[in-house]
Formats: structure tokens, C-alpha cells, sequence
């Protein structure tokens, strides 16, 4: 879908320079010489903007932890109020770095932590001032890792995890108002939040 979107953003560009050939021979002389810059500009910003969408669009690939794990740094950094979607956390054990960030973002009453079980390090965040929640009667283990950044703002950025055919990770980014997945994601959160205080 996505794909056949840039195809068309091409085609569209395409005819229209026919257009304007035409237009341009129609009007010939200096008018003529004006509309046409004009028009070409407009048309090579558009196909400029379509390109960056769709790169944008394109899973980041990462073949080693520490790739991925910087990937995280960064996107942490990043963003204010944070949701992190994990089944047990295990990509901060050897990460002081994150660590670090995870419980400067816990003071700052910036972090959401969604898990199976709390682990002891999720328990620390908590007492730092995370939100922590869990669903052990459930009895479910998530196949989704994902992370909100800008949690609950309309700038809100999503990134989730997963491996292609080849074992390689590869990390999507989604954008809240533009991707169904992200509005499934936080359907998701709401519920293990309504689950945890409906169940205390």
C-alpha cells in the first residue's frame, strides 16, 4: 500500500510535467518560462516530501545489541512522557546508560512501564517514580515490544520491534493521527492500565 502511494505521488509528478510541456508551448515567451519554474518547484517539492515519507516508512534494520540498544538511548532521550510495552526488560542488564535514563525519566514522573511480571529493576523504577503495571493473572507472554515517546501529545512517535524472515531486527516508527498501528498500540496501554485499577 504504501509502496503503490509513492508510485502514484510519481505518476502524478509525471503527468504533470507533460501538462506543463504543454502549457509551456501554449504560452511560450517569459510568462510562459515564469509558470513553469513555478509549477517544477512545486512538483520537486512534492516528490522531495513523498521520498522522505516514505524512508521514513522503511523499518530501521539493527544486527547487533548494541545498535539496537543505542537506538533506544536515543529514542528515550528523545521523547517526554515514555511508555515502555516489554516482556521482561532484559535489553537494559548490561546498559548502565539506559539505566540511567530510566530512572532520571522515573523522577521526572516521565516513564510507563507495561509488563507480564514486575522484575526487580522495574520495581526500583517504580519506587524512583514510575508508573509500573503488570498482568500476571492474564497468564499471557506479548509477542509486541513497542515504545511511546511524547506519550498522550498529538506529536507522539511509536517505535516497535520485530525480526524479518532473516533473524534481523528491524524497528518501525509510527506517528499518533497518521498510523492505525500506534492507535492499536495505545488501545493497548489503556486497557492493562483500566485491567491493573480495576483489579486492585
Amino acid at each position: 500500500m504504501k509502496k503503490f502511494s509513492i508510485c502514484s505521488h510519481i505518476f502524478t509528478i509525471g503527468m504533470s510535467i507533460v501538462s506543463i510541456i504543454s502549457f509551456f508551448l501554449l504560452l511560450r515567451g517569459i510568462i510562459g518560462l515564469i509558470w513553469i519554474i513555478i509549477i517544477c518547484a512545486f512538483l520537486g517539492l512534492t516528490l522531495i516530501l513523498s521520498i522522505i515519507e516514505w524512508r521514513h516508512q522503511i523499518p530501521k534494520k539493527y544486527k547487533s545489541p548494541e545498535k539496537i540498544n543505542k537506538y533506544m538511548e536515543d529514542i528515550l532521550l528523545k521523547g517526554g512522557n515514555s511508555v515502555v510495552f516489554t516482556k521482561d526488560m532484559t535489553w537494559t542488564k548490561d546498559n548502565e546508560k539506559i539505566k540511567n535514563i530510566m530512572f532520571k525519566k522515573s523522577k521526572n514522573h516521565e516513564l510507563t512501564i507495561i509488563m507480564p511480571i514486575i522484575t526487580d529493576f522495574a520495581s526500583k523504577l517504580k519506587e524512583a517514580g514510575a508508573e509500573v503495571y503488570e498482568y500476571p493473572k492474564l497468564n499471557v507472554t506479548p509477542k509486541s515490544r513497542f515504545t511511546i515517546i511524547n506519550y498522550e501529545h498529538g506529536y507522539a512517535l511509536m517505535a516497535i520491534g520485530t525480526k524479518d524472515k532473516y533473524g534481523v531486527h528491524c524497528i518501525s516508527e509510527y506517528k499518533n493521527g497518521h498510523d492505525t498501528q500506534f492507535h492499536l498500540a495505545e488501545d493497548l496501554v489503556s486497557i492493562i492500565k483500566s485491567y491493573n485499577n480495576n483489579d486492585k
